[in-house]
């Protein structure tokens, strides 16, 4: 009989115990109890802590060497024959040698399971299950002994049991009971080593894998304790059949490879790191594929000194089925990133590699992982000015959403993303206004309509050819002091009086003044009560719900977030204006456009954000530079206060524009003129300034005429 699931005999140390021991067989389990505490003394020399050496050959334990006990069993781990303090005086009894002798049928059949203070059948023995599925084969019960109804037949290894075993267990050519094993020799063993049963020089590569031409090693992380989780049956079956003893080393050859080929070069990995790859494109992302991304581009992006582990779950959960979909998926998404860090030669090499990827399955249009990766070549493409390029891609896009009806999921992942990318390929202003409405229609929030909302997108969509981040600080903002909103009142009853004409910026200054402290929030919409239509009422309702859904989705200063907003307050001013031919901008325009701008500058991550930013912003500058043009051409007094907030809001604009136009062509391309009319028309004002300050006239000296 022998502890913790061996069906080998023991032989005692004297002549006593061996009488104790035949007498054991037949008496009751109190008495055996009794005699075996009397072999206490004879342990006392043993360890405290109990080890468990096995002596493997061929990956097969053999039964002559044993496991020692420890007569301290109130240090011993929890556990099937782990031993705890209700079993204390048996399990001390059975101290193990290196002799055999025939076992008694008692022995053969039952052992004494010390954790559960009792006898059992080999059959139930937790420990001999462990060994088991150790090693993946059937243990050698010994000359005399014969497996209990095929208890003991052999057993596929999971990657859970594999990579605990693995990391408690290893292998000794003695039965020394001072052999035990090490965590931080586990911690720092490369899986291949383990499943090769060699020893590892902890390096990394090792060199055990160096001579294999490997560059890196992979690495067994720390595996929790405690009873596995039950599973489905069949599912379980699966798992061991994959991941048995004898092909887990061909198994590991092909997660090493795949991992191998999803490594981005040392010069990617430089420049992109994985929370800046999150920062960027998570939000874009499918919910379906986020976590395979996740999990594919943290490996790929780890710096080269920097070891990988986990366990042999994760590894084979995650690597062992990348496809070249996948390698095309996270290419084509380290390209989108390396574009937007202005990275350019680095960026259309990650492009080229995932067009390679999926050139030989362009057919597969069904396919939704595909699917995906055409829509982010569309959204690189465009970047780079490749309009006719990008188009391919999206009718193939457009294809799929109107021929396979993909689920809500998919389809608000596919719409959402074509309705970002596509607003810098419309033709007018009122191509863009039908556009962002649909945007809108989008973002709005309402549970019973969204179902034919997104029906409504995408059949205009086919026939036409996104880490929450803490808000910035505002630095433009209106002193809404009741100072100021008194020297303007003041002003506009001085003015009625005379029936004089208004200094430029009276009017924006108080509207602004006003929607600063009525507004409940500041990046809600109001009109003013000059242009109340109930069209216009409606619409500025519906942009404020989709406002603030949009502030539950993404956070409150996520750029990308901020970019769908910026769209959203453009829908007004193309209300009001349809093209901008020099008229004089409407106050709503004015107050929108304010609006637009103070959101790029309240954003510190704005300088992430991708071209469709630019035509919200566009707009914005056409407006501020509109209204700067009639100071420069006007013979009233102009208010200090406007003018420099004005131009504050005009540079803003340039330097938004500027920043994306150098990091995309089409932004050069479609603005370029835009932004040098803007710098240009901020020298004639400084000019203005310089040569005629008697026409600027701040609000104090107003105020100060005005007492007087």
């Amino acid at each position: 009989m022998s502890c913790c699931g061996t069906s080998s005999s023991v032989h005692p140390p004297s002549h006593e115990n061996d009488k104790r021991m035949a007498t054991s067989s037949s008496s009751s389990l109190s008495s055996h109890e009794d005699e075996m505490s009397l072999s206490n003394s004879s342990d006392s020399n043993q360890q405290s802590y109990p080890s468990y050496p096995l002596r493997l050959n061929n990956n097969k334990p053999n039964f002559s060497s044993m496991v020692h006990s420890s007569n301290q069993q109130q240090q011993r781990p929890s556990g099937c024959c782990g031993g705890n303090g209700n079993s204390q005086n048996s399990q001390n009894n059975l101290n193990h040698t290196h002799h055999q002798h025939d076992p008694s049928p008692a022995s053969t059949s039952m052992h004494y399971c010390a954790c559960k203070n009792q006898f059992q059948s080999n059959a139930d023995c937790e420990f001999k299950q462990f060994l088991t599925r150790y090693t993946g084969n059937q243990l050698d019960p010994g000359p005399n002994t014969t497996p209990n109804n095929g208890a003991l037949s052999n057993s596929a290894i999971s990657p859970s049991t594999t990579s605990s075993a693995r990391t408690e267990t290893r292998s000794s050519k003695s039965s020394s009971p001072s052999t035990t094993s090490t965590s931080s020799k586990a911690n720092t063993s490369c899986l291949l080593c383990k499943l090769r049963h060699r020893k590892c020089d902890y390096t990394y590569p090792c060199t055990h894998c160096a001579k294999e031409n490997r560059t890196f090693c992979l690495y067994i992380g720390n595996v929790k304790r405690g009873p596995k989780k039950h599973k489905d049956d069949m599912e379980e079956d699966d798992e061991n059949s994959a991941l048995s003893k004898e092909n887990i080393d061909g198994i590991y050859k092909v997660i090493h490879q795949n991992i191998t080929n999803i490594k981005s070069d040392p010069q990617v990995i430089s420049k992109l790191s994985f929370e800046l790859f999150k920062k960027i494109v998570d939000k874009l992302l499918p919910n379906s594929e986020r976590d395979l991304v996740h999990q594919i581009v943290r490996v790929a992006l780890l710096p080269p000194t920097e070891p990988f582990t986990g366990d042999m779950d994760y590894y084979f959960k995650y690597f062992y089925k990348i496809g070249e979909k996948d390698i095309a998926l996270i290419s084509i998404l380290q390209a989108i990133c390396l574009q937007r860090l202005n990275e350019k030669s680095l960026g259309q090499r990650m492009f080229e590699k995932a067009r390679s990827k999926i050139s030989a399955m362009f057919d597969q249009v069904s396919d939704f992982k595909l699917i995906a990766v055409y829509i982010f070549l569309a959204i690189y493409l465009i970047g780079e000015g490749e309009r006719q390029k990008a188009e391919y891609y999206l009718n193939h896009v457009k294809f799929y959403v109107k021929e396979f009806q993909p689920n809500m999921q998919e389809a608000q992942f596919l719409l959402r993303t074509v309705l970002l990318s596509e607003s810098i390929l419309q033709e007018s202003y009122e191509q863009l206004l039908r556009h962002y409405e649909n945007i809108l229609l989008y973002f709005t929030p309402n549970s019973i309509t969204s179902q034919t909302n997104m029906n409504t997108i995408s059949s205009y969509i086919t026939a036409s050819n996104e880490k929450m981040f803490r808000g910035g600080n505002c630095r433009m903002a209106i002193d809404s002091g009741d100072e100021l909103k008194k020297q303007l009142s003041h002003l506009k009853t001085f003015i009625e009086t005379n029936n004089t004409e208004y200094p430029i910026g009276y009017h924006q200054l108080l509207d602004s003044l006003m929607k600063s402290s009525n507004s409940p929030t500041p990046y809600a919409v109001s009109i003013s009560s000059t242009t109340h239509n109930e069209n216009l009422d409606k619409k500025v309702e519906q942009i404020n719900m989709a406002i603030e859904n949009i502030r539950s989705i993404y956070g409150q200063w996520d750029f990308l977030g901020n970019t769908f907003i910026m769209m959203l307050y453009s829908i007004i001013i193309l209300h009001h204006h349809k093209n901008f031919n020099g008229e004089e901008p409407s106050i709503d325009a004015v107050k929108c456009a304010d609006m637009i701008t103070k959101t790029t500058e309240c954003n510190d991550d704005f300088s992430l954000s991708s071209f469709p930013a630019s035509i919200p912003i566009s707009i914005a500058c056409r407006i501020h530079l509109t209204s700067l043009k009639s100071i420069l051409t006007s013979t009233s007094l102009i208010i200090n206060e406007y003018a420099e907030q004005l131009t504050t809001y005009m540079q803003l604009d340039i330097d938004a524009l500027q920043m994306l136009a150098n990091k995309f062509p089409l932004v050069e391309r479609k603005f370029g003129a835009l932004i040098k009319e803007a710098v240009a028309c901020m020298g004639k004002y400084q000019d203005l300034k310089r040569t005629s300050p008697s026409k600027f006239i701040k609000l104090q000296t107003i105020s100060q005429h005005l007492s007087v």
